[in-house]
C-alpha cells in the first residue's frame, strides 16, 4: 500500500541486499526463497513506473560489476539496460497517457531546481532555512492551493524534489558538502575493507549494502526520500554494514 515513490526507494534499498544474500546462502531452499523475493522486488520496481528507481538499479549493477573486477561485463550490462529501456519506452509511448515517459515530469523539476539554485546564489553560506517546506515559505505563490487556478502543466512544484538541492537551499553550500561527504564516507568505509579483515560472505554483503547506499543517494537526487521509515531503514543497513566491517575486530585486537 506504499506510495509508488516510497515503494521504488524501498526496492532500491533492499534488492542489492537480496542479491548479495543469494551469493551468501547456499542451500537450495534459501536460494529459492531469495530468488522469489528478488523477482517480486524487480516486478514491484518495474510497475512503480519510477525512472529514478530504474536508473539507481542500473548504476548499482554497473558499480557492483566493476567492484568485482568484471569490467568487460559493464559494456554488455549497459547494452542490456539500453535495450530494455528502449523497449519499455516504446511500450509506454503507445499508452494513451503515461506520466512515466512524459517530459513534463523532468521539465517541472528543472524549473523548480532553477528557482532553488537562484535562491541559493543569494544565500550560499546559510541558505533560507532547513526543511522540505521552506521553499513555500519563500515562494508562497507556488502553494498548491494558490495554483489551483492554473493548468496542471503550468504549475510549479511546491518543493525541490531533490534531497541534495533541498539541503543546499535550506542550509547552504557547506551543508551540501557535508551531506555529500556523508554518503562518500559511508561508501568508502563499507567497500574499502582490508583483504585480511573479513571473510568472503561478509565482503559480499558489504558490496550489497554499499550498492544500497549508492542507489539511495541516486534516488534522493530526484526526490526527497530521506525521511520516515526510509531513513530508518537506511541507517539500519548502514549500521549493519559497519558492524560487519568490525566482525573480526576482537580477533585482531587479541592477536595484537
Amino acid at each position: 500500500s506504499s506510495d509508488y515513490n516510497w515503494l521504488s526507494t524501498y526496492v532500491v534499498l533492499s534488492l542489492p541486499v537480496l542479491v548479495a544474500g543469494w551469493w551468501v546462502f547456499r542451500e537450495s531452499r534459501e536460494r529459492l526463497l531469495l530468488s522469489l523475493s528478488m523477482g517480486l522486488a524487480a516486478l514491484a520496481q518495474l510497475t512503480s513506473l519510477t525512472r529514478a528507481g530504474w536508473l539507481a538499479h542500473v548504476l548499482q549493477a554497473v558499480a557492483a560489476v566493476m567492484l568485482c573486477g568484471r569490467r568487460r561485463v559493464v559494456a554488455a550490462l549497459l547494452a542490456f539496460a539500453l535495450v530494455t529501456g528502449g523497449a519499455v519506452t516504446m511500450v509506454f509511448r503507445t499508452a494513451e497517457r503515461s506520466p512515466t515517459m512524459d517530459p513534463w515530469t523532468f521539465e517541472s523539476r528543472m524549473a523548480v531546481w532553477k528557482l532553488g539554485l537562484e535562491e541559493l546564489s543569494a544565500h550560499p553560506l546559510v541558505g533560507i532555512g532547513y526543511g522540505n517546506n521552506t521553499f513555500l515559505k519563500r515562494y508562497p505563490e507556488y502553494d498548491p492551493r494558490v495554483q489551483m487556478q492554473r493548468n496542471e502543466r503550468e504549475r510549479v512544484l511546491p518543493a525541490m524534489h531533490s534531497t541534495f538541492i533541498m539541503v543546499a537551499l535550506g542550509s547552504g553550500i557547506p551543508a551540501l558538502a557535508l551531506f555529500v561527504w556523508l554518503f562518500s564516507a559511508i561508501l568508502i568505509h563499507l567497500l574499502h575493507v582490508p583483504a585480511a579483515g573479513i571473510g568472503r560472505d561478509e565482503r559480499i554483503l558489504l558490496v550489497g549494502l554499499g550498492m544500497a547506499v549508492l542507489g539511495f543517494a541516486v534516488r534522493n537526487t530526484f526526490d526527497y526520500m530521506f525521511a520516515g521509515s526510509l531513513s530508518y531503514l537506511f541507517w539500519i543497513l548502514v549500521a549493519y554494514g559497519f558492524a560487519l566491517t568490525m566482525s573480526r575486530l576482537p580477533t585482531r585486537i587479541g592477536a595484537s
